[in-house]
């Protein structure tokens, strides 16, 4: 587990952001964080839009004040690192899941947070 001071550069959607990372001896790397644990609705789409602007207001609020939490440096399919971005007390993954924008991932299949709760459709009757 690797802890690091961080400044937002950009929101990507609601579970990607573009982040510096301060490494250490005055030295700085920028890298694409996808928010480990959590899955959000794509960008593009109404919800995805919604968890997008949450992202961005939550970083925005908390400038000052952020860290990164990457496990062993693990980056996924895409190149991005896996990480949990905090504020003090707060995590953005977290803060994202109790709003409703989304829902807990762990690499399995994923949902969506207007899928969770949804009753299974019916079984069509021979």
């Amino acid at each position: 587990m690797y802890l690091y001071a961080a400044q937002a550069v950009r929101t990507v959607d609601g579970d990607t952001l573009i982040a510096s990372l301060d490494l250490g001896f005055n030295i700085h790397m920028q890298v694409s964080i996808r928010l480990l644990g959590i899955n959000c609705p794509e960008h593009g789409t109404p919800e995805g839009d919604a968890a997008t602007a949450f992202t961005a207001a939550w970083l925005a609020a908390n400038h000052d004040n952020l860290t990164v939490r990457t496990i062993l440096d693990k980056r996924e399919k895409y190149g991005r690192l896996l990480g949990v971005v905090m504020s003090g007390a707060h995590t953005l993954n977290d803060d994202l899941v109790t709003a409703g924008h989304a829902v807990p991932y762990d690499g399995g299949k994923r949902t969506l947070p207007s899928e969770q709760g949804e009753p299974a459709a019916p079984t069509p009757v021979p």
